[in-house]
């Protein structure tokens, strides 16, 4: 059974995010699949992906004010690729049972 989890996405080197629920994070023991939610937004937008072999740690964000929830996806280019979530421990844990390295929360 895959799982899938709704949220918001910051790619590395974009000034502009999607935040609130429009991305649908597949993960897989492959790679992370991103997608818009629905489909009259998929014809124009995505999909993103990372491949498991250029994932290199996965940990939470520290969140802030401006910044909700979120897991970053720190990949190959040292840039974290951040998918804002209102339940990052379950998306962690996701990703801990496939495999990725992730980092544990020290506060």
């Amino acid at each position: 059974m895959t799982e899938t989890f709704n949220g918001g996405l910051a790619r590395p080197g974009k000034m502009i995010g999607v935040l609130g629920p429009w991305i649908v994070l597949t993960p897989s023991a492959s790679h992370l699949d991103f997608q818009m939610r629905f489909n009259w937004m998929r014809r124009f937008f995505g999909p993103w992906g990372l491949e498991r072999s250029s994932v290199r740690d996965a940990y939470m964000s520290r969140p802030t004010v401006l910044n909700p929830l979120g897991v970053n996806v720190l990949a190959e280019e040292n840039m974290p690729w951040t998918f804002y979530t209102e339940h990052p421990y379950d998306v962690l844990e996701c990703l801990d049972r496939l495999g990725y390295p992730v980092r544990k929360a020290k506060w």
